[in-house]
């Protein structure tokens, strides 16, 4: 049985959709989580005055969150491995995206760290479960292209952020 070709570029690697829209997904997933590290820096006085927290509160934000979003990194592979890749990148964007909302609405230091906990838990998924995916689609050469492609989307996109960090004056 031989095969036709198709125009979709990752048909060749048994792909539903081409090699470039799968970096460019896996690519976004991977930003969630160090976003959600520096995109609240440059809002830390206002929270803060909000809160009525001082800096060192508003650390704890950082803080609990990079715990969370360690431990979590652990498990985020195993349990994709045991349930699934897909289910466990759309409960964690769930869970990532209703974390966020909470974050926004907090009105208490005690509030803002439990969402920014929630956030951790579920932020590492995409760059995680996105390796994993990688792995299982490509091989050799192509995987470490592919990984390289993500690396150059995640990293390009990372630049723009991190230079608004109060952290890089």
């Amino acid at each position: 049985m031989t095969s036709t070709p198709s125009s979709k570029p990752g048909a060749a690697h048994g792909l539903p959709i081409s090699v470039r829209t799968l970096a460019i997904l896996l690519g976004g997933l991977a930003m969630f989580g160090p976003f959600s590290i520096d995109a609240i820096f440059p809002a830390f006085p206002v929270m803060g005055a909000a809160l009525g927290a001082d800096k060192v509160a508003m650390q704890q934000t950082l803080s609990v969150y990079l715990v969370a979003y360690a431990l979590m990194s652990l498990v985020h592979g195993p349990l994709s491995d045991a349930i699934g890749r897909k289910r466990v990148i759309l409960w964690g964007l769930a869970v990532f995206t209703l974390a966020s909302v909470g974050c926004a609405l907090s009105r208490d230091m005690g509030t803002l760290l439990a969402f920014r906990v929630l956030q951790g838990l579920s932020a590492g998924v995409g760059l995680i479960v996105g390796r994993a995916v990688i792995r299982d689609v490509l091989h050799g050469d192509d995987a470490q292209r592919l990984m390289s492609q993500v690396s150059m989307i995640f990293w390009t996109d990372q630049s723009s952020i991190d230079t608004q960090s109060p952290l890089c004056a």
